[in-house]
C-alpha cells in the first residue's frame, strides 16, 4: 500500500556531521518553485545557492537545526580538535 501522504525526493545538496551522516538537504520545492533546507520548513529561498548559505551561517553542522551559536560552536570544536 502507498502512502499519499509521503514525498518522494532526493536532496540536491546533502550537509554531513562531523561523522559522515547526513543531518539535512536542500530540495526544490515544486509547489513554489523555490529552495528549501530540509530543517527549517517555514522559510524557501530563491536560489539553491541562498539555501546553502543560509544553513552554512545559520544551522548546526552537527545536527542540521537552526542555532544562532553554530558557528562560534563550530569554531570552537575545531580549535579543541588542533
Amino acid at each position: 500500500m502507498q502512502d499519499n501522504n509521503c514525498l518522494d525526493f532526493e536532496f540536491s545538496t546533502i550537509f554531513r556531521d562531523f561523522d559522515g551522516n547526513q543531518v539535512a538537504g536542500t530540495w526544490l520545492d515544486p509547489a513554489s518553485g523555490l529552495w528549501a533546507v530540509s530543517t527549517i520548513p517555514i522559510q524557501r529561498f530563491p536560489t539553491e545557492q541562498q539555501a546553502i548559505e543560509f544553513f552554512t551561517l545559520h544551522c548546526d553542522p552537527n545536527t542540521g537545526l537552526r542555532d544562532r551559536w553554530s558557528k562560534s560552536l563550530h569554531s570552537k570544536i575545531e580549535q579543541r580538535r588542533n
